[in-house]
């Protein structure tokens, strides 16, 4: 493995200082201060991490990554960025171009850690390819669900909802659970009427992952077996990521937005693969009841479901947070410091979410109780989550009857 970072800014005040940061790193670092050689740097150079800045008056950043996913897609895509361009940058995440982001100032040790967690990352993926490559030959996606991920890849104005929302309205029933879900009781914001609203609301990615399942549920009707477990997958994948912004406000004290709360939508996207390519080896794994359990069963399938959902998000050109947390998040270690707090809480919600489902309706709250919280708000959380569970259960059956 190369484990080549290339650092990519006009200011040689910048690169100065990004010298400083990885001076005692092990990997490699090449840096490039002139936006007119990056193809030579990218041909001549095993590139695996693209550090890049956002402000540059030749060429942006977001031109420059365009570039560099345009010669070699496996490039993993690092924009730097301060808090007055990352509206841009998130946009530019949200159409593939970009894979993380890191803002101005940054710390040394977070920026360290990241690209080698970013490198681990690739490490086990390129130690796996053949699996991973077996996999994807072996699944098939309904083209309508291949179309969705085509869509958002090619989508040049993610400003504009109404593009998104424009795709959605063909499909009735799509739109009113998406409006459902949008004013349901976890939102707050008040009542919502309109499609385009309602993509507002939830974010691009939880709107891209809910259209996928939704194609997979209706390519599925007719093979009872499958379709149960991919609604289940689905129902507890979007409560997770509802919940999510909720419990990092009262565990953080600060919000988050829908983008991130994604990470809890997109954690078992290698469980649905696993269930559609080797469903023997989704039951097994399923069937653990305790952690350690859980990742024995998970290593010693055929296919690893941790490292099959970061496969594919990285195919699917989602961003590193979700690879990331769909790899560890039932792990104690593995993932970065940058993101080390979502994926806490990311673990807390699974945690309280089962015990709701497994225990209601008398849960232990106190349990969870810990200062930061109070048990009444727990409750209301937890009857919110079985209201909404109940909610979708009924749409995803009207769905599959019809």
């Amino acid at each position: 493995m190369s484990k080549t970072v290339l650092f990519i800014d006009d200011d040689e005040n910048i690169l100065k200082s990004l010298r400083r940061t990885v001076l005692k790193s092990d990997f490699t670092s090449i840096f490039c201060n002139n936006t007119d050689k990056i193809k030579e740097f990218i041909e001549k150079n095993d590139i695996e991490i693209a550090v890049v800045d956002f402000s540059m008056p030749k060429m942006s950043g977001i031109e420059v990554l365009r570039h560099i996913r345009d010669h070699n897609p496996e490039i993993v895509r690092i924009l730097l960025c301060d808090y007055i361009s990352a509206n841009d940058s998130y946009f530019s995440m949200l159409k593939g171009l970009t894979t993380g982001i890191l803002h101005k100032p940054w710390s040394n040790d977070q920026l360290n850690n990241y690209i080698y967690t970013l490198l681990e990352i690739n490490k086990t993926l390129k130690e796996n390819r053949a699996k991973l490559e077996r996999i994807e030959n072996l699944l098939e996606l309904p083209k309508s669900t291949q179309d969705v991920i085509t869509f958002f890849d090619h989508l040049d104005d993610l400003k504009n909802t109404r593009i998104v929302s424009s795709q959605i309205i063909k499909k009735p029933k799509l739109s009113l659970m998406l409006l459902q879900i949008a004013n349901s009781a976890f939102y707050s914001e008040g009542k919502i009427l309109s499609l385009d609203s309602a993509v507002n609301r939830l974010g691009f990615n939880m709107v891209k992952i809910i259209l996928m399942f939704f194609n997979l549920i209706e390519s599925y009707k007719d093979k009872e077996n499958i379709l149960k477990e991919v609604t289940k997958i689905f129902i507890d994948a979007l409560i997770s990521s509802i919940v999510f912004p909720e419990f990092h406000r009262m565990a953080h004290e600060e919000i988050v937005t829908n983008e991130i709360a994604s990470i809890a939508f997109t954690q078992d996207i290698g469980m649905l693969i696993l269930l559609l390519v080797d469903y023997k080896a989704y039951k097994e794994t399923c069937n653990c009841n305790d952690l350690e359990m859980f990742d024995k069963v998970s290593s010693s399938c055929r296919f690893n479901h941790k490292i099959i959902g970061g496969y594919f998000l990285r195919k699917w050109n989602m961003p590193e947070i979700n690879v990331e947390a769909a790899m560890y998040h039932n792990t104690t270690e593995g993932y970065s410091k940058l993101h080390s707090k979502y994926i806490s809480t990311l673990k807390t919600v699974n945690q309280f979410i089962d015990m709701v489902e497994n225990d209601f309706p008398d849960p232990d709250y106190e349990s969870f109780e810990n200062g930061r919280w109070s048990i009444y708000a727990l409750e209301e959380i937890g009857m919110k989550i079985m209201t909404l569970k109940q909610q979708l259960d009924d749409d995803l059956k009207k769905l599959i009857e019809t």
